[in-house]
């Protein structure tokens, strides 16, 4: 059985600290997060609960035609989170001076770095550092969104760090592509095939496959195969973007 390692619930001074420093050197002060599950509710959180908590029901959106899914189209809802997000920023007298968009199979995420209004410090302009951030603030905010819905504690995305870090940062990152072997592997895998048998369908033997396992884990971040099936749907790297398709 695969074991995987979940984030600890106990957010350590150390955690916020670098958090903090972090903030400091992107000449930010504070970061807005918007999170959507698809349960038709999304949630708006900022680092230093300048702007209050706010909950959208994108569900009664859709209904009316104003929001569309992401699971049923290619729609963005970007334009619906900018909105959102707008007059909150205003209200706490801040500007929106970075943003992006991230999006996995379970969930998307918004972050915007805001800073107050009429600050003189030049933003800077690093991806990397911005999306380190804002996966300091999810892991931040992890035990109150937990509380705003108990289960987000089944969240794949919310318990495993190293699936966490790669939706948010997969534009900084410059993903290793899987090899047409590896791919073929890891489709097998998924339809819930075990090593002795996809050693036998591709005529190798299982000591093969093992070792394009740990090439899989390798390329894509990830501590153990789980994590990687899941990054790999993610990334297209096995499913309709591909040959391989489930």
């Amino acid at each position: 059985m695969i074991k995987l390692t979940k984030i600890s619930n106990h957010q350590s001074p150390m955690m916020m600290n670098s958090f903090q420093r972090r903030l400091k050197r992107l000449g930010l002060d504070d970061v807005l997060m918007i999170i959507s599950f698809y349960d038709g509710h999304a949630w708006m959180l900022s680092s230093h609960n300048a702007i209050p908590v706010k909950q959208v029901n994108l569900s009664q959106e859709m209904q009316e035609g104003t929001v569309s899914h992401p699971k049923e189209t290619n729609v963005s809802r970007i334009p619906t989170y900018q909105r959102l997000s707008e007059a909150a920023i205003a209200a706490a007298g801040m500007i929106n001076v970075f943003s992006i968009y991230r999006r996995c199979i379970e969930c998307e995420f918004y972050f915007l770095g805001l800073q107050q209004l009429g600050s003189e410090r030049y933003p800077s302009s690093s991806l990397k550092a911005f999306e380190q951030c804002c996966f300091d603030f999810v892991i931040q905010k992890k035990p109150q969104l937990y509380l705003l819905n108990p289960l987000y504690r089944k969240s794949f995305i919310l318990n495993y760090p190293n699936c966490l870090a790669n939706v948010i940062q997969q534009e900084s990152k410059i993903p290793r592509r899987l090899t047409h072997r590896e791919q073929e592997c890891l489709f097998y895998t998924l339809g819930g095939k075990g090593t002795s048998d996809i050693a036998m369908a591709l005529g190798v033997s299982p000591r093969v496959i093992q070792l394009h396992y740990r090439h899989i884990i390798e390329k894509l971040s990830c501590s153990n195969l789980t994590e990687a099936a899941f990054i790999a749907l993610m990334l297209g790297e096995v499913g309709c973007l591909t040959h391989f398709k489930l």
